[in-house]
């Protein structure tokens, strides 16, 4: 059985005819737990325990997804499993969990101590006919650096809900690449709690739909500490009757001096019946801060379609060009080597 949920909410909701103040989505009542293929690198301690912050505390992280996710994935049966690095350590290899096939649901907790650096790969490759809910919560100490790449390469029956909630000690750092590539329904997001002076979070994400798929993102960063740093970047193509929803929120809070935020959106319409929705919000109680966002979207123009055709190209083929280029470009700035090398050389096409 299932269960409807309202998530991704936008912090501060906007006119509801406009229908962006959030998404509603079915889960199910009763998730599976999902049994991942684990890459372990030796350095990493694993734990069958509840969220704990790299410091000890147990200050629960805000999800991405809302209240409502919240009260319904610990209210299931999933067990939850943390993965901690200890001070000053870093994995060389990193942490891959791999989604096969078994199970629907799941919830990971990331920890990384002071002074480490933990880098994580989940990947997700099928088609699976099942709505999948993962939760992953993450604490990162001082001057730590967490990094999560999650790759989806779905087929057209494939629905997940994916939230992720962090909270950022002193200069600590949370870095996220997410790239997707179909799935039929997509409910994605970050939150990040910037408690500690100078910490960060770096967002870098490509999409590419078709279709009737559908992708409904929402990035939260909450400035708390002094000089914190924002940066979110999305870019991606829809095709044919897709749709994507990209709610991208800077909290700059009493007390986050000197703090810094970017949002940018890059959005390349490749058919007329798509339908794209696009919500930047800065908040604002702090003075000494800067905020800025901007938004690319539109159409391949006819003076890029005409060199194409000068060399031979037709709008079909250029359309799949500059779609990929977009997949390929943030598969290019991801730091794990091998999941970098493994997007390159295979493309959308796997």
């Amino acid at each position: 059985m299932n269960k409807e949920l309202v998530l991704n909410r936008l912090p501060v909701p906007t006119w509801n005819r406009l229908r962006v103040n959030f998404t509603n989505a079915e889960v199910p009542e009763s998730p599976e737990q999902i049994k991942y293929d684990v890459e372990l690198p030796s350095k990493i301690d694993v734990r069958e325990e509840g969220f704990a912050g790299a410091s000890g505390q147990v200050i629960m992280p805000e999800r991405s997804a809302g209240e409502e996710w919240a009260e319904y994935i610990e209210g299931t049966s999933l067990e939850e499993v943390s993965y901690v690095l200890g001070e000053g350590k870093t994995n060389a290899e990193a942490l891959r969990l791999t989604f096969k096939g078994e199970g629907n649901g799941s919830r990971i907790n990331l920890v990384a101590k002071d002074n480490a650096n933990l880098t994580v790969v989940y990947n997700m490759t099928g088609d699976f006919d099942k709505t999948i809910v993962r939760d992953t919560l993450i604490s990162a100490g001082d001057n730590a650096t967490v990094t999560l790449i999650e790759i989806y390469k779905l087929g057209d029956k494939t629905r997940v809900v994916d939230s992720i909630g962090g909270i950022y000690g002193k200069g600590a750092t949370f870095k996220l690449y997410q790239i997707v590539v179909g799935g039929k329904d997509m409910i994605l997001g970050a939150c990040a709690d910037l408690n500690g002076n100078s910490s960060g979070i770096e967002i870098d994400s490509a999409y590419l739909t078709k279709g009737d798929e559908r992708i409904d993102y929402n990035y939260i960063a909450r400035h708390r500490g002094q000089h914190t740093t924002s940066n979110i970047n999305v870019s991606g193509a829809l095709d044919d009757k897709s749709s994507k929803t990209f709610r991208g929120t800077i909290d700059f809070l009493l007390g986050a001096s000197g703090a810094k935020g970017a949002e940018r959106e890059d959005v390349l319409l490749l058919s007329e019946d798509v339908i794209n929705k696009t919500v930047p919000v800065i908040l604002c109680v702090e003075e000494d801060v800067e905020g800025e966002h901007g938004a690319s979207i539109g159409r391949i123009s006819d003076e890029a379609l005409l060199y194409f055709a000068s060399r031979g190209i037709e709008e079909k083929e250029a359309e799949e060009l500059l779609a990929t280029a977009r997949i390929d470009a943030v598969s290019g700035r991801i730091p794990d080597e091998k999941t970098k090398k493994e997007l390159l050389s295979t493309g959308e096409d796997d």
